[in-house]
């Protein structure tokens, strides 16, 4: 650790002597003791000191006479003994920072409490990671990435007793394809120190080798709306990227320590994970966490990617460029939308969310059915498996039109590590209406609607993605594991519309955030599942070998382009387990 962070961490020292009422267990570490105040005229205080037992990092014999600290204990203490006790505390700005506490007591009592805390702290949380495969991108961001890892991270992992395995990326790809080749069977989870683009690698690469190693279809084989299956390791994210809105959107900071602590204590929560595969093929593409954007955002990534030597900087003058055009494109949409919440929501993802809890305790309640949820999806994919329709009909108008229904998009429970829905029978709307039943109303999502109309930008995000310059980010409302992705649809408008669009992202007040979702050219929607086709000026459907003659836009995914604009995606509710407690800060 830093000069500077032990600098700022003093106040998070404590030194104590006369110890007793000790106790601990597997909720608590309890004692009264005379705390050492120094610099001050009344230095002993007599205090209860409280501690999580699950928070603790590491504890250890302490002997004052063989330790390089100074306590600035009198002469006659010299030769006490007692334990050195490390935990993480969050304070007031939401960060996460270690606490240590020196305490002095007799020698006889020293080695029973120390064994008696390290016990209580494995039955506190035994999913604490022991060992961690580590990928650091020494070229993202400000090519801090090894120094953050080595200063800040390493001292963190090593003091709460966890191997780390580091492998330097060197090329595009290399994360990715070191998972889904190598053993990493040894490890708890894997860590990636870099931005989105790297979680992005590691993403694919990790829920590819859990379909390889689960004998699952893969590329053309592996179809929308089948089974994904949650992976054993977990992630950890460390920022060292040019974006890191994946870990300011989970975490609520980017504060390097705030995030090697969450991984050091093992806490974990479930995030959502949008398939997304080509419509007409249905072959599945990739895998995101963050943004999916059509349109401005597209037409933003595809030219900057030309001028990468600018850094982060490329993409406002890019940005700026592509305003003065502000071009628009036709297409239709169809998505199934959530009814029990929208993006104009005024309560936001945190720490033990409710929302995402909910349906957690719902499945282990039985609350859906008397038969599982996973038994009735599995009926309904084998009811629709050899019943495949074509996707949207050509035509339509600027509004949206009546909904259309389908059998319910069902998200498996998290109870069990299938994750499935079903597809949409476009056709025969009267027998999907009668297959919707009570079944669709348990899960909360309505039938298929369509819109159509020339949109400057059409995004989605799964979670909120906040970043630097946008505090509560594009979707302030989206939550980290409710089997949900905010639409926001940005219709054709002025230039002067878009930058009163894009100036209220940057609102820092929370009771504007979602002032760009209220405009009148602004349509948000909250869908678990959505599909995209291009239309040319007629509003016939473009096909995909024809899309670089009718200027249709590109999708920028995680920061990467993907050129095919038909996309059929579909939600799977907390595929994936990221170290972290939702966001706090």
């Amino acid at each position: 650790m830093s000069h500077s962070q032990s600098k700022m961490n003093s106040k998070y020292l404590f030194t104590g002597n006369s110890v007793h009422n000790f106790s601990v267990n597997e909720h608590y570490i309890t004692w009264r003791w005379t705390q050492i105040i120094y610099g001050s005229f009344f230095n002993k205080r007599v205090k209860d000191v409280l501690i999580e037992t699950k928070s603790v990092l590491s504890v250890k014999r302490l002997e004052v006479s063989r330790t390089c600290c100074n306590f600035d204990l009198k002469s006659d203490t010299s030769n006490a003994t007692g334990f050195i006790l490390r935990c993480a505390t969050r304070k007031k700005s939401g960060h996460w920072t270690i606490q240590t506490w020196n305490v002095i007591c007799h020698p006889s009592e020293v080695d029973d409490r120390v064994s008696q805390i390290k016990l209580y702290r494995e039955l506190a949380n035994p999913n604490r990671p022991k060992s961690l495969l580590v990928f650091i991108n020494p070229y993202g961001g400000k090519r801090q990435a090894e120094v953050i890892f080595y200063q800040t991270v390493r001292p963190i992992f090593d003091l709460a007793g966890i191997r780390s395995t580091v492998i330097v990326t060197s090329y595009q790809g290399h994360c990715q394809k070191y998972m889904l080749t190598e053993d990493i069977h040894s490890y708890d989870g894997v860590v990636t120190v870099g931005g989105d683009g790297l979680f992005s690698e590691l993403l694919q690469g990790l829920l590819y080798r859990t379909r390889a190693d689960a004998k699952l279809p893969l590329y053309e084989q592996h179809k929308p709306f089948s089974k994904e299956l949650t992976p054993r390791l977990r992630i950890g994210l460390i920022p060292a990227g040019s974006t890191n809105t994946v870990i300011h959107s989970v975490h609520g900071t980017e504060n390097v320590e705030t995030a090697a602590l969450h991984i050091a204590l093992g806490q974990d929560i479930g995030v959502d994970v949008l398939a997304i595969h080509d419509l007409s093929t249905k072959e599945f593409l990739r895998y995101t966490v963050s943004l999916l954007g059509y349109g401005f955002h597209g037409d933003i990534l595809d030219p900057s990617e030309r001028i990468r030597w600018l850094g982060p900087f490329r993409y406002d003058v890019v940005g700026a460029i592509e305003w003065l055009k502000l071009a628009s494109y036709k297409c239709r949409i169809a998505y199934v939308s959530s009814i029990s919440s929208t993006p104009l929501d005024t309560g936001m993802c945190a720490a033990s969310c409710p929302v995402c809890l909910k349906l957690d305790s719902e499945c282990e309640d039985g609350n859906l059915a008397s038969e599982s949820p996973q038994a009735k999806t599995d009926a309904l994919l084998d009811k629709t498996d050899d019943d495949r329709h074509s996707p949207l009909t050509k035509g339509g108008d600027e509004s949206s039109s009546p909904p259309e229904s389908c059998p319910p998009f069902a998200a498996s429970s998290s109870c069990q590590p299938w994750h499935t829905c079903s597809e949409p029978p476009w056709d025969d709307i009267n027998a999907a209406n009668s297959e919707i039943g009570e079944f669709s109303e348990n899960i909360g999502r309505s039938p298929w609607r369509v819109t159509t109309g020339r949109f400057v930008a059409v995004n989605a995000f799964l979670i909120s993605c906040r970043c630097s310059k946008s505090p509560w980010g594009p979707a302030p409302s989206a939550h980290l594991g409710d089997g949900c992705l905010d639409l926001i649809l940005v219709r054709r408008c002025s230039r002067y519309q878009y930058l009163r669009y894009l100036l209220y992202l940057t609102e820092r007040r929370k009771g504007k955030h979602a002032g760009h979702l209220r405009l009148p050219f602004v349509e948000a929607y909250r869908v678990c599942a959505f599909q995209l086709q291009a239309l040319d000026r007629d509003g016939v459907p473009v096909a995909s070998e024809n899309i670089a003659a009718q200027g249709t836009s590109v999708w920028c995914v995680d920061g990467e382009v993907l050129r095919n604009p038909n996309i059929i995606c579909c939600v799977h509710r907390q595929l994936i387990r990221i170290f972290g407690r939702g966001p706090e800060a």
